[in-house]
């Protein structure tokens, strides 16, 4: 192909393909070569392939796609991806295509995503979309690590408080549970619950809030070194 006999070179791929299963690739250079229907037949082909991973061919279709500018069969393409394997990433494409049917086509999204258990991608788009208390629901539900819980409790801080001390008092739980190594990073956060509290007028709530934490980890005594010098 590169010596410019590029029928010859194509020809050859396609003899041996089913036996080298590089679909993609063969895709890859007839997308290189401009010969994009082409392009879609093989990856089509390899679409009936359980050998072949989806991830890799849905991809290269929707490259296909927007350079035949077919963007009925793009938007097909980007929904079966996104109930195949589903990303952040292709639910922004699909919403700013504007199509007709979006919010219907949206509410099956996320009736996917909560049904089938990809909470980190429902939470991802609540976040996107600035929709902070529905995201916060997901995590109430499931489970979310540290970072995703401190940026929603900063996102969170001024219009929802309580929610924010939430997230908060999440972190601090799963800092102690790490050891002793971690008990400083919880007093940082139990710090910051105690700012949301005081900001608020709500003084002896966080009071409260200590004496609790204090009785619950009666025996952890560095814990309690530490969260004594919280006022």
């Amino acid at each position: 192909i590169k010596s410019g006999e590029v029928e010859d070179g194509l020809s050859r791929i396609r003899k041996y393909l089913d036996v080298l299963n590089c679909h993609d690739e063969f895709a890859r250079i007839l997308i290189r070569l401009e010969r994009f229907s082409e392009a879609e037949s093989v990856l089509k082909e390899a679409m009936k392939n359980t050998k072949i991973g989806k991830q890799w061919i849905y991809p290269l279709l929707s490259i296909v796609y927007e350079k035949l500018n077919d963007l009925e069969k793009l938007k097909n393409n980007l929904i079966e991806q996104f109930y195949f394997f589903p990303e952040l990433c292709i639910y922004k494409r699909l919403k700013v295509m504007n199509l007709e049917n979006w919010e219907e086509e949206r509410s099956r999204m996320l009736n996917y995503l909560d049904n089938q258990n990809y909470h980190h991608v429902l939470r991802e788009i609540y976040i996107l979309e600035d929709k902070l208390l529905d995201a916060f629901n997901v995590v109430k539900k499931y489970e979310a690590g540290a970072d995703t819980l401190k940026n929603l409790a900063k996102a969170l801080v001024e219009t929802n408080p309580d929610e924010a001390i939430w997230c908060y008092n999440k972190i601090v739980e799963c800092q102690i549970e790490g050891g002793s190594r971690y008990y400083s990073a919880a007093a940082y956060y139990v710090r910051m619950i105690g700012s949301i509290y005081k900001s608020a007028g709500r003084h002896d709530k966080f009071d409260k809030y200590l004496t609790a934490l204090r009785e619950t980890y009666d025996r952890k005594y560095r814990l309690i070194e530490k969260l004594s010098r919280i006022k």
